[in-house]
């Protein structure tokens, strides 16, 4: 990310930038895949969250993302059987889904509007009653990856898998 000059958004960078928008036919609604600074990584144990995390905001193609013992330590930990994955939520479920409220900050307003406006558009556009599940990567090694945000066709799902095509929206570096 670094070496193309830009520092990716956070999700709720992303997901307050949506909500401003009025139309479901803005690009940042419509874009495929859209990377974050937020770091996941799962195992078959737990789900581990690194928010605003600095080594994606430095990854190079050559990064090494496997999760030190270290960084486990200081990562927010949820057990995956407490958690609703794989599957797209009803817009109650998305207003209560902990991993999406802290892709939004913690912040539960942000949240809401988000969710309202993410079920608005995506019944208005392809008669969804179900979307943004989340779907986190099961490795045997915990690898930090990317945060990904989908468009509506993908029902507005956040990713914990690494996408080549992912579109990056971020902030200019002043290096």
């Amino acid at each position: 990310m670094k070496e193309a000059g830009y520092i990716p958004w956070s999700p709720a960078h992303l997901m307050d930038a949506r909500i401003a928008v009025s139309s479901s036919l803005h690009p940042l609604w419509n874009i495929t895949f859209i990377n974050t600074d937020f770091g996941i990584s799962g195992t078959s144990q737990g789900i581990y969250l690194t928010p605003h995390s600095s080594r994606l905001q430095q990854i190079t193609s050559g990064s090494d993302m496997t999760m030190t013992d270290d960084i486990l330590n200081k990562a927010k930990v949820y057990g995956r059987g407490n958690l609703i994955l794989g599957r797209s939520l009803t817009e109650e479920e998305a207003r209560e889904h902990p991993l999406w409220l802290d892709l939004a900050d913690g912040d539960q307003l942000r949240l809401d509007r988000y969710v309202e406006k993410c079920f608005r558009f995506g019944k208005d556009n392809f008669g969804y009653d179900a979307m943004m599940g989340f779907l986190v990567p099961l490795d045997l090694v915990p690898t930090e990856r990317m945060v990904v945000l989908g468009n509506f066709m993908l029902k507005g799902h956040a990713y914990g898998y690494r996408f080549e095509n992912a579109f990056l929206i971020g902030t200019k570096c002043n290096e």
